[in-house]
């Protein structure tokens, strides 16, 4: 009987030390460092809107509902009460899982061909698309007779095609 009652009172005192001592160290951690910021959901959601969700690289962690969304946009909110800026977060992300978390690839090196390809995309669909108009709109060439065809021949293939016409004249006549 003794023992358990002797062991009740050491439960009870360490754990009234503990308490107190945690409580001193709130206190003292309370007067070091500020208070976290709030912070919104707009916040959180901006710079979710930056970055892929991890689990599955479809859909950025803004709007995908898997648990590493939920995770990376606890952690946004976590690293903005700490006082983190959007860029210092974005890089940290990027240092983590790498440039592909980013929904938007740095515009140098083979990702250039992503900013700058659909530009060149749209502008040669409109130049084809425009000269396809104008061809379709040009009337075709009406057909000549064989003498204005000659005439527009040169000097050299002139005496060929005179040739051919007179033996074309012999055959019918």
């Amino acid at each position: 009987m003794r023992f358990k009652t002797w062991l009740f009172v050491l439960l009870l005192t360490g754990g009234w030390f503990a308490a107190s001592s945690l409580s001193a160290q709130q206190g003292a951690k309370s007067t070091e460092e500020p208070s976290p910021r709030k912070v919104t959901s707009d916040e959180v959601r901006e710079i979710a809107k930056l970055l892929i969700s991890p689990c599955c690289w479809s859909e950025t962690a803004d709007r995908h509902q898997s648990q590493a969304a939920r995770q990376v946009r606890a952690q946004i909110r976590e690293m903005l009460m700490q006082g983190y800026s959007r860029q210092q977060i974005l890089e940290a992300f990027e240092q983590a899982y790498g440039e592909r978390i980013l929904a938007r690839p740095h515009a140098r090196g083979f990702n250039l061909l992503v900013w700058v390809l659909p530009g060149m995309v749209l502008l040669i669909s409109i130049v084809g698309t425009w000269k396809f108009l104008i061809r379709i709109q040009t009337p075709p060439p009406k057909p000549s007779s064989q003498k204005a065809r000659a005439k527009k021949a040169s000097s050299r293939d002139q005496a060929y095609l005179e040739r051919i016409e007179r033996e074309l004249d012999q055959l019918e006549g």
